[in-house]
Parts: structure tokens; sequence; C-alpha cells
């Protein structure tokens, strides 16, 4: 998940125009990134005793909301 995350991160920088810390294993070839959009993200829990929600089961609600809002 921390490689994600920093992906997600990383597409964000480059899209505003932030240099990313990346280096290139080839000589002529700089680093790339590609533009997502939309980048989504999972952040915090929505656990909840009254509605019978663990941390897990709240992470999946959210996965399953970011899969169906995510292009193909």
């Amino acid at each position: 998940t921390i490689i994600l995350k920093l992906m997600g991160l990383v597409a964000l920088m480059a899209r505003d125009g932030i240099p990313i810390p990346a280096s290139s294993t080839h000589v002529d070839t700089p680093p790339r990134v590609d533009f997502f959009d939309p980048v989504l993200a999972d952040i915090g829990d929505i656990q909840s005793v009254d509605g019978d929600l663990s941390t897990f089961s709240g992470h999946m609600l959210v996965c399953r909301e970011i899969l169906s809002n995510s292009c193909r």
C-alpha cells in the first residue's frame, strides 16, 4: 500500500509541476510519470460500532467505491 500511495503522490506532484525524486537507470532516458485521471485515495477509516463496521470492512467499502469510480 505504501508504493500505491507513493505513486499517487508522485502523479499529483508531476501534474502540478513539482519536481519528482527520481533518477534514470538509462543515461539517455529521463524518468517518466504518466497522468492518471482521477487520482483516488483511501485516507483514514470509517469504522463504526453503531454501523457494525470494522476497520477492514470500512476500507473494503471505500475500495469498492474507488473501483466503481475508476476509469478503465
